[in-house]
């Protein structure tokens, strides 16, 4: 089981986090990074709920230093 996980699959991330059901809920798991595009508003709030119910608090959000005009930010949660 990993202790950490890098999600970078435009656009599906939602998607897959509520697939990871199982993994999410394994203690083991202290913390995620989830690449979000934030055009779609909705998106970043959705992710946030969702791994709060798995005790998962956002610490940090940043972009790309290679992108930084782009709408992709690394948000970082950690099991509260």
């Amino acid at each position: 089981m990993p202790t950490y996980i890098k999600i970078d699959v435009d656009g599906l991330e939602l998607e897959i986090l509520k697939g990871s059901r199982r993994a999410l809920a394994d203690l083991r798991l202290k913390s995620l990074l989830v690449e979000v595009d934030e055009r779609d508003q909705a998106r970043p709030g959705k992710i946030d709920a969702l791994l709060g119910e798995f005790g998962f608090q956002l610490t940090e959000v940043r972009g790309s230093p290679l992108a930084p005009n782009s709408a992709s930010r690394n948000r970082i949660y950690r099991r509260t």
